[in-house]
């Protein structure tokens, strides 16, 4: 398997930096399907994508595919983990601080459907 590097995800996917959108370039893995768009979504509305063999944020895809330097961690300005487009992601060394990083570790481990929107959207639903 090829490293991941700028010019390896050319090879597979192309990206539009102004729509975020990613799309397959050949038929990469059982799941990848040329002409469809790549990836899947999370819970939480992060999208990943499988790239020879390893599972990757979608966000840091973009950074590399258009600067060539995949970052450790990356962020979206808007705070909406959907909108992809490269004016709206920023790299980062550390870890980006999120709305569920302040939910305490009791609810994390055993979350109901209330606690589980307040992870993905900030926002909790009263019964």
């Amino acid at each position: 398997m090829p490293k991941l590097n700028e010019d390896a995800l050319k090879k597979v996917i192309s990206y539009d930096p102004f729509t975020g959108v990613f799309i397959w370039k050949l038929h990469h893995r059982k799941n990848s399907l040329l002409g469809q768009k790549a990836g899947s979504i999370n819970t939480c509305g992060v999208r990943y994508i499988h790239v020879f063999g390893e599972k990757y944020q979608a966000s840091r895809l973009a950074i590399l595919h258009i600067t060539g330097t995949l970052p450790d961690y990356a962020g979206h300005k808007d705070k909406d983990p959907g909108n992809l487009k490269f004016n709206n992601l920023y790299a980062s060394d550390t870890p980006i601080k999120t709305r569920h990083n302040n939910i305490p570790k009791k609810t994390q481990k055993k979350p109901n459907v209330d606690h589980l929107i307040l992870f993905c959207t900030g926002h909790s639903i009263q019964n």
